[in-house]
């Protein structure tokens, strides 16, 4: 892995689990974990693009009641998704990195 990738992989961890780990401490092991996890994260909040947008022109209450409301669950589905994957990963990618 070059400076660039290191510091990307750096930058990305940071984003979601506010630790910091050096670019220079990031192994290709630790960055492929990195990939997985972002992965299994697209793959838990893909569960929110099933929603159908409304038909016609206009959303009505239907569309409200049925479709509005399954969102804001999957949306607790995928806030759910964070925790569970950083609880899973972390250990492993800091144990890679330090």
């Amino acid at each position: 892995m070059n400076k660039e990738e290191k510091r990307k992989c750096s930058e990305l961890w940071h984003m979601v689990s506010s630790d910091f780990i050096a670019p220079n401490d990031w192994t290709e092991s630790a960055a492929d974990m990195l990939a997985q996890f972002f992965a299994e994260m697209k793959n838990c909040g893909n569960a929110m693009t099933f929603v159908p947008k409304p038909s016609g022109s206009k959303p009505g209450w239907f569309w409200v009641v049925n479709y509005v409301y399954d969102i804001l669950n999957h949306s607790q589905i995928f806030q759910g998704c964070l925790p569970t994957s950083l609880t899973r990963y972390r250990s492993f990618i800091l144990a890679e990195c330090l």
